[in-house]
């Protein structure tokens, strides 16, 4: 069965960006490990990231 046309306000909106040859590899890996899109897995990690800064930042100025 072929996938449903979405509209344009339905759709994911994508920049791209660079990545040096080994953190494209790399990458690749963590994505295939994970089961995800490349494109997936770099989200992933960079809301973890900002996740983790949120949370330390909280932290710190808990303890000032």
């Amino acid at each position: 069965m072929a996938r449903q046309k979405l509209d344009d306000e339905d759709k994911q909106k994508f920049k791209n960006i660079g990545l040096l040859k080994e953190d494209h590899e790399l990458l690749l890996q963590i994505s295939r490990a994970d089961q995800r899109s490349m494109a997936r897995q770099l989200s992933v990690l960079i809301r973890k990231e900002v996740a983790e800064r949120s949370l330390q930042k909280e932290i710190h100025q808990s303890t000032v």
